[in-house]
């Protein structure tokens, strides 16, 4: 079961808090079927997705097919990645959210999802999420402890990459010690060669001096 909090950051200027806290359940058969509760410190605001209508949610300048769409939410909202290299249009996907208030017990807050590259957005679709404080009691304490045990879990996750990276650059280390020696053996070979052949062309060059001195006085005395 999906239980998860999001703290999405609010558009309105000014707003406290700065971010609106979302929780996360998952409540249908399906994997992406969940209940959303939101609260901005001060109200309480609920949704229900459902798989079968996540097209609805899209914006008209939502580019990608359906399952791009699934993907799109499943990373938003549950902050799971595709396996494989990491898809380009999920880059730079975020959520934020933006609350209108028509009174004090009644108001929207809306999610939209949402490309940001350098500043320049793309909105790729919205989840409005409708107050009500009283449809449900909510346990707070409940948050705090999936709050908490997320933090574990990305902590774990961060020293599980750390040693995995520390491992990775000693291999790293090591191959280049080896390499490092096998450049230098290649190099004292070379130069064991070029040794070698250097003493074996003088030789050649004094039995060819030898050879000629020898002609030379044979010349002499035949004359």
């Amino acid at each position: 079961m999906v239980s998860l909090i999001l703290r999405v950051r609010r558009q309105e200027k000014q707003a406290h808090p700065g971010h609106l806290l979302i929780h996360i359940d998952h409540i249908g058969p399906k994997p992406l079927d969940l209940k959303l509760i939101g609260t901005d410190h001060s109200h309480l605001y609920h949704a229900s997705l459902e798989q079968s209508s996540l097209k609805s949610l899209q914006a008209s300048n939502f580019t990608g097919d359906l399952q791009q769409w699934k993907t799109t939410i499943a990373y938003a909202f549950l902050h799971q990645t595709p396996t494989g290299p990491f898809p380009e249009f999920l880059r730079g996907v975020e959520l934020v959210a933006k609350i209108t208030r028509v009174s004090d017990e009644k108001g929207t807050v809306t999610i939209t999802v949402r490309r940001n590259i350098g500043g320049i957005t793309q909105t790729l679709g919205s989840l409005d999420l409708e107050q009500d404080d009283t449809r449900e009691e909510v346990g707070f304490v409940e948050w705090v402890d999936v709050a908490a045990a997320t933090a574990d879990d990305l902590r774990l996750q961060l020293d599980q990459s750390l040693a995995s990276s520390s491992a990775q650059q000693d291999r790293i280390t090591q191959l280049t010690a080896e390499l490092d020696q096998l450049v230098k053996a290649k190099r004292e070979h070379e130069d064991e060669l070029l040794s070698k052949f250097a003493a074996l062309l003088n030789t050649k060059k004094l039995k060819i001096r030898d050879q000629q001195r020898l002609l030379s006085r044979a010349n002499v005395n035949a004359e």
